[in-house]
């Protein structure tokens, strides 16, 4: 599993570059503790509703 440090340095890449889709593969990324997390750094949205 990804860890949180992991996680923090993939979001500054995903702002860098505009990145405006991110596939979350493999199990159940959506059940990973810092899955709201990513979300709403990596975007900017509240994590819930439809992702």
């Amino acid at each position: 599993m990804m860890s949180r440090e992991n996680i923090d340095l993939i979001i500054p890449v995903i702002k860098k570059h505009q990145i405006s889709t991110l596939d979350l593969t493999g199990g159940a990324p959506e059940s990973h503790q810092d899955f709201c997390y990513l979300v709403e750094a990596g975007q900017g949205n509240s994590c819930g509703g439809a992702l």
